[in-house]
């Protein structure tokens, strides 16, 4: 088996995966009753849609800019921020109250950070 089948190979489980994948989110929700149809007069919900994209775009471009400008290791502490924003979030918007076991972890996520350091030119 020469490298073109094995890339081929990849390339067609990949489509296959991929396919059977959207298929199954959009009949899941056109029967959970939340597809968004692009057709009809847009509502506010569509243009949130739409914003949301763009911004998920532009974060996702900025985070592979990111990865190529510093590394791997540097760019990976985004997730620690992600964590750090949803729990700050949860505050502000739900309201929820975190345990002391909650704060010491995120004290130590935090300290673990500053030991990372991005690579040098």
């Amino acid at each position: 088996m020469n490298i073109f089948d094995v890339i081929t190979t990849i390339i067609l489980l990949y489509g296959l995966i991929n396919g059977f994948i959207k298929g199954f989110v959009v009949e899941v929700a056109i029967l959970s009753n939340q597809f968004v149809n692009p057709f009809v007069p847009w509502t506010a919900s569509h243009y949130a849609l739409v914003l949301s994209s763009i911004i998920h775009g532009i974060v996702y471009a900025t985070y592979v800019w990111l990865v190529t400008r510093v590394g791997v290791v540097f760019s990976a502490q985004v997730s620690y921020f992600v964590t750090l924003a949803g729990v700050l979030w949860s505050m502000i918007i739900l309201d929820e109250v975190h345990s002391k076991f909650i704060w010491m972890s995120l004290i130590c996520m935090i300290l673990g950070m500053t030991l990372v350091k991005p690579r040098s030119h």
